[in-house]
């Protein structure tokens, strides 16, 4: 049987005889396996690697012979904060970097651990952040410690607790023979890079971090937290005219969750309120606003009704801050309780680039056209996102860097109870007025003079004087004040550097202890309080000009 041809076919540029005598075909004989092939190219590119996560631990805690970066400059840090976060699921807590001011904001003074890092390396270059004491120098566990990291610069060390011996401190060994490990090999990557990547998702930066919250929980001030399902932090710019009721002109308001955390952002305008707020407002939900009797008043003129639990910021402020003070010199003015000054006192710091007191008076004068729609919702959620940090604040005790408390943590069941009352009732006297006895009002105003006569025959020491402290009006006068004291022999008077009598609460309660002729003002000067019963018969041991 005569062989067919059959026509080449041409792959490329190889021509294949497909001839059935071309079947025999032969199988290249393979080579030895070769891993270059899978070699990676990262090198040839210039890409470097990250650095991995370097654990942190104690020179005594690696239990092994350790050495530390010779180069202090660049690879040991300097001193930082650290707290421990009890963490779900963890039967340990865990090391986190915190910012210093945010530890002293939320009192975390006392759980502070402070220390530097170093690199450092076990034999064979297993690497680690070493801990480097910087508190208690005169410790004897931390002189044993820093030494052995000192001597671990040059040499290999290994630190070793004595207290099975029933000592302090830890036994430094070297090394028999330092060279019976090589060198170590450090990684390129900077001592930020490798911190960075050690703690990465372990920074607590800011006041929203979730680690924050479980300090809070152990606060008796968070136990808004087990009671309610979320919190709605709100506020309400309006608009007002001289004897009428608030004009509601738009809204923010925060969602937060159980935690406090933030959910959802609500603004609206006006024309868009509905017949009901956009939020819940039963008895799983606290309201929480700044001064919240505004926002009450606005509720009434939306018709709306009142949140069931409310929790004024103000309320809570001036529960913790109300302390008498005495007054300085001629300076007779009160401090400030609005909410910069209450966030300020948490060492809360916002609004900037925005002059708060004039785009506030503006809005309630109705000059908010000036700034747009837009401007005035941002200040309105300015104000928002620092109630919401205050509020987070107030839950917690505020203690300075020495550890003394500044400001206790808040009572949330009493300010509950008072911004409930206070909020709610303030509310109803703004929008309905002043419940008064209309017949006994009018009785007084008929005798006015008669009352005001009999008072100063009861109470005016200078009644019947051809120049009485108090004239028929009833009103007092500081001028005529001093005439009367040196009618009556008391020419020694404290007086302000102006000249002035000084007519302080301090100044009378001083005076009524030099004589009883005096005593009698005091109490009834225009809102004075009662004073003790004098000490008579002193006036010539006081020399006052």
């Amino acid at each position: 049987m005569p062989t067919r041809k059959v026509k080449p076919v041409t792959i490329g540029k190889t021509n294949i005889d497909n001839t059935e005598t071309s079947r025999n075909i032969r199988i290249k004989k393979p080579t030895a396996f070769n891993l270059d092939k899978f070699k990676s190219k990262r090198g040839a590119a210039a890409i470097d690697t990250l650095p991995s996560a370097l654990p942190v631990y104690s020179i005594a805690q690696a239990k092994d012979y350790v050495r530390l970066h010779s180069n202090e400059t660049d690879y040991w840090s300097q001193e930082l904060c650290f707290v421990n976060v009890p963490i779900k699921g963890q039967s340990k807590d865990v090391w986190h970097l915190i910012d210093e001011e945010l530890a002293i904001r939320y009192g975390l003074n006392r759980k502070l651990a402070r220390c530097r890092l170093a690199l450092a390396s076990k034999p064979f270059d297993v690497h680690f952040l070493c801990r480097i004491p910087t508190q208690n120098p005169d410790n004897k566990w931390n002189i044993d410690n820093l030494r052995a990291c000192e001597l671990a610069k040059t040499q290999w060390i290994e630190a070793t607790s004595m207290r099975q011996e029933n000592k302090d401190g830890y036994s430094v060994s070297l090394a028999r023979d330092q060279d019976a490990f090589p060198e170590p090999q450090w990684p390129s990557a900077t001592l930020s890079e490798l911190i960075g990547s050690a703690f990465e998702g372990r920074m607590i930066e800011n006041d929203d971090d979730p680690a924050l919250y479980r300090f809070a929980r152990q606060e008796a001030g968070y136990a808004v937290t087990e009671v309610f399902k979320s919190a709605v932090v709100d506020d309400i710019e309006y608009e007002i005219k001289n004897g009428n009721l608030p004009s509601p002109l738009c809204r923010v308001a925060h969602v937060l969750d159980e935690k406090l955390q933030h959910v959802r952002t609500i603004r609206q305008w006006r024309g868009e309120f509905g017949s009901a707020p956009p939020f819940d407002i039963g008895a799983d939900t606290l309201y929480v606003a700044y001064s919240a009797w505004a926002e009450m008043t606005c509720f009434m003129v939306l018709g709306w009704k009142f949140p069931t639990h409310i929790f004024d910021l103000h309320t809570c402020y001036l529960a913790a801050s109300n302390v008498l003070r005495p007054y300085d010199g001629e300076d007779r003015k009160k401090p400030r309780k609005d909410l910069a000054t209450a966030c300020r006192a948490y060492g809360l710091e916002g609004w900037e680039g925005i002059d708060k007191k004039t785009i506030s008076e503006d809005i309630g004068h109705g000059l908010w056209r000036k700034y747009g729609r837009e401007q005035v919702l941002s200040y309105c959620e300015e104000d928002v996102r620092m109630e919401v940090l205050l509020l987070r604040a107030q839950l917690r005790r505020l203690d300075d860097r020495r550890g003394h408390l500044l400001l206790p943590a808040a009572d949330v069941e009493r300010v509950l109870h008072w911004s409930n009352y206070s909020a709610k009732a303030v509310a109803q006297i703004q929008a309905r007025g002043m419940p008064i006895d209309v017949a006994l009002w009018n009785l007084c105003q008929e005798n006015k003079a008669a009352i005001i006569a009999e008072l100063r025959r009861r109470f005016d020491p200078s009644y019947g004087d051809d120049d009485p402290i108090f004239d028929a009006d009833g009103r007092w006068s500081r001028e005529r004040l001093e005439s009367w004291l040196i009618r009556n022999g008391v020419h020694a008077w404290p007086r302000h550097d102006s000249g002035m009598l000084d007519t302080s609460d301090d100044a009378f309660k001083l005076m009524c202890r030099v004589g009883e002729d005096v005593a009698p003002l005091a109490p009834h000067r225009s809102g004075r309080a009662d004073f003790p019963h004098p000490v008579p018969h002193a006036r010539d041991s006081f020399q006052l000009v």
